[in-house]
């Protein structure tokens, strides 16, 4: 009876050496938490930039088709016309 008493207080003890090593305490997550806070506003600033960079070259692209269109006119423009050389050396 004394053995296993004994046995099971050594038991009770090991698992909560155990539990104590593989659970955090309060005051290990609130030493954790300023660092996170930092990091989560870290990302969310970076995640804020990518999207101000992505809105920012797609509107570049934009204006980048927009002007090789209007260089593809112009140079239609400046190209003579052969029917309309034709027409006047004759």
């Amino acid at each position: 009876s004394t053995k296993v008493a004994k046995s099971n207080k050594t038991l009770c003890q090991t698992l909560q050496n155990e539990a104590s090593e593989k659970l955090p305490r309060k005051r290990s997550i609130l030493s954790v938490r300023p660092g996170y806070n930092c990091i989560h506003k870290h990302l969310q600033q970076t995640d804020v930039f990518q999207d101000k960079a992505k809105r920012t070259l797609h509107k570049e692209h934009l204006e980048i088709e927009l002007m090789k269109s209007r260089i593809s006119c112009m140079n239609k423009l400046l190209e003579p016309n052969v029917s309309f050389i034709y027409y006047f050396n004759l």
